[in-house]
């Protein structure tokens, strides 16, 4: 168990469900004439972004990806606040 934690694989899984996730939820939106993607991308790219920067982290990449990962989350975030504000 150690192992599917620390060589990233945990992150690997979320990663694909956060993608599984999207695409479901992109075809049903569509499907039923509701809101596209981009709608709700912000939200998904954020949390991308998230797993990306954990699986840095568990596997050791360099600190400056860590912090990209991490930037990339907050303005995707960020983004997705200000587009709800707006509505």
């Amino acid at each position: 168990m150690s192992t599917f934690v620390t060589s990233g694989l945990i992150a690997d899984l979320a990663l694909a469900a956060l993608a599984l996730e999207a695409a479901l939820i992109g075809w049903l939106r569509r499907s039923r004439g509701g809101e596209a993607l981009m709608e709700f991308g912000p939200f998904i790219f954020a949390g991308a972004a998230l797993m990306i920067a954990l699986r840095a982290a568990l596997v050791g990449w360099p600190e400056t990806v860590i912090l990209a990962a991490l930037t990339v989350a907050g303005v995707a975030q960020f983004v997705d606040l200000v587009r709800r504000l707006q509505k």
